[in-house]
């Protein structure tokens, strides 16, 4: 982005932001410590630098970093701001998680190093894998899919471990599948998140009215959902597709 789309971007926002929080520009100006010529002079961008103190100002009143308003976001600022928008005991599950890794990076580094784009992800789920798994955070492990990169190429995103025999004989204990974090076409395997109960369903995706999510095995009910009723799509999370089982 250049410096002119940047200041434009802040103007535009931060007046957006005052407007949310029904204050004038002179009150808003006050808030900021500076004057209504000065405040003005910002938001028109005949002033193209922004002090340090102002942008502190500026979230202290809006809430919003400076790089949110300046439309400057990369993957790694948008997973703070994500990150900002769990529940703080979430936060700090995440935050416990985050430390422990850490003291166990060097180990860890050690091993993958060499070829460290070549790991993803590997989720262990828990519980009935016929009808809803859990999903435990603290059981990830680093997966290398290097010989499968040539095939999929970086389509894929994450790996999810089979632990039962309940989905025979399409899955067994055992198999890896390997995931595409995109939303799943008809027809697609795709892993399905309840957000109402938090558990994982591995189901093939029928776009029939209602949407259907069949269970891949004998076992285990269909689910349908009402695709014309916004709060029930709301309930679920597309998490990805199953591009490959490995065993």
């Amino acid at each position: 982005m250049t410096k002119r789309q940047i200041v434009d971007n802040f103007a535009t926002n931060i007046e957006i932001e005052r407007a949310k929080l029904g204050l004038t520009q002179s009150d808003m100006a006050q808030k900021l410590e500076m004057s209504l010529s000065s405040y003005k002079n910002m938001i028109t961008g005949i002033s193209t630098n922004i002090p340090i103190y102002v942008a502190h100002l500026v979230y202290i009143v809006t809430g919003k970093q400076l790089f949110e308003l300046c439309g400057y976001i990369t993957p790694e600022i948008q997973l703070m701001i994500d990150f900002c928008k769990l529940p703080k005991y979430r936060q700090k599950a995440i935050l416990s998680l985050v430390s422990l890794e850490a003291e166990l990076s060097m180990e860890g580094r050690k091993m993958i190093s060499q070829s460290e784009e070549n790991y993803i992800p590997l989720y262990t789920l828990t519980g009935n894998m016929t009808d809803g798994m859990i999903y435990d955070s603290t059981n990830i492990q680093p997966f290398n899919v290097g010989q499968y990169k040539k095939i999929y190429g970086d389509l894929i995103d994450c790996a999810i471990k089979i632990t039962s025999n309940h989905l025979h004989p399409v899955y067994y204990a055992g198999d890896i599948l390997l995931i595409h974090n995109e939303s799943p076409r008809d027809g697609d395997t795709g892993i399905f998140i309840n957000r109402e109960n938090s558990r994982v369903y591995i189901r093939k995706l029928r776009q029939t009215s209602p949407v259907q999510l069949i269970p891949v095995s004998d076992n285990g009910q269909i689910i349908y959902i009402d695709d014309r009723e916004p709060k029930e799509m709301k309930k679920w999370i597309n998490f990805g597709h199953v591009i490959t089982k490995v065993r």
